[in-house]
């Protein structure tokens, strides 16, 4: 985003303040550090909301719908519980090898803030394993896979709102599941 001279706003979950680097900087420039476990979910979104608000186009809002990292285990338990809410849904999605099932709210929150921004989606494969410091020591001393990044744009007018949007979303979160998988074929071949 430097060298292209953009400007980017996160939204990043709050544990990640005990990081003192993120709970200075990132306090410092508009981020918004979202509470997972508040009680209050429509304050949060309107704060989501209000961080794409405005935006300039050399300004970008990021956010990781996913809400954590991914593991097998993660997924099963998050297509378990949106089974109990939305069977439906969780039908469409429980086909996901690799990601986590999207939490649409605070993507549409993001959207609904800056309603004339197109929506990029991003992947990468590379960074497996580095989530702890005895697998960032694994890694190194491995034949570390490249680190592969790839991004899809698309036009606001192509993005749905209201109900539709989570249908969309789950499909553009399968289509980049595939896409994940086939990036992490070509390392593995």
């Amino acid at each position: 985003t430097t060298r292209m001279g953009m400007q980017p706003r996160y939204v990043l979950k709050r544990e990640l303040l005990g990081d003192p680097c993120l709970d200075i900087v990132g306090n410092r420039v508009p981020n918004h550090f979202l509470d997972r476990n508040s009680t209050d979910s429509e304050s949060e979104l309107d704060e989501v909301r209000k961080l794409s608000a405005g935006m300039s186009e050399t300004q970008l809002a990021v956010i990781f719908p996913e809400g954590t990292r991914a593991s097998a285990k993660k997924r099963e338990r998050a297509v378990i519980k949106i089974a109990e809410r939305d069977p439906e849904r969780a039908q469409r999605i429980a086909g996901l090898q690799h990601l986590l099932p999207v939490r649409p709210a605070g993507a549409a929150a993001l959207i609904e803030g800056s309603p004339e921004a197109d929506v990029v989606i991003a992947w990468h494969v590379g960074f497996e394993g580095l989530d702890t410091f005895g697998g960032i020591l694994r890694h190194l001393a491995s034949s570390p896979r490249p680190i592969r990044f790839r991004a899809r744009r698309i036009a606001r007018r192509d993005v749905p709102t209201g109900e539709a949007f989570t249908r969309w979303l789950d499909d553009e979160w399968m289509a980049t599941d595939r896409a994940v998988d086939e990036l992490l074929k070509v390392d593995a071949s």
